[in-house]
């Protein structure tokens, strides 16, 4: 289970890079992203990125270039969070939300489909 404390790290980081993202990456690939979760290590080194890739036309070069950004994020995140120490970050898309979507257009579909018949 997650420590409160780690809970509100989590979400620090999340409010930081939803700034950073919109304010600092001028590369037209990221206006889509939006990040629906943060989740970071027990002892704070990693940080795991969920991402909603959905609308973006290359998902897969958008989390290489973000991977490769690495550096950069935690530059900024050392500067805004106030910390010496901030977890290494990965980027992934966030395949859950994304069959959640998929399972609700189907449902939405189904039921549709019982109203016009």
């Amino acid at each position: 289970m997650e420590s409160i404390e780690s809970k509100k790290f989590s979400k620090n980081l999340h409010k930081v890079l939803l700034r950073i993202l919109s304010e600092k990456l001028e590369d037209p690939i990221f206006k889509r992203v939006t990040i629906n979760f943060v989740k970071v290590s027990k002892d704070k080194t990693f940080a795991t990125v969920y991402l909603d890739l959905v609308n973006n036309t290359k998902p897969k070069l958008v989390l290489e270039k973000l991977n490769k950004l690495n550096g950069f994020f935690k530059v900024l995140l050392t500067q805004a969070l106030g910390k010496y120490r901030v977890p290494f970050l990965r980027f992934v898309n966030d395949e859950d939300f994304n069959r959640a979507r998929k399972v609700e257009s189907l449902i939405d579909e189904a039921t549709k489909n019982l109203e016009d018949a």
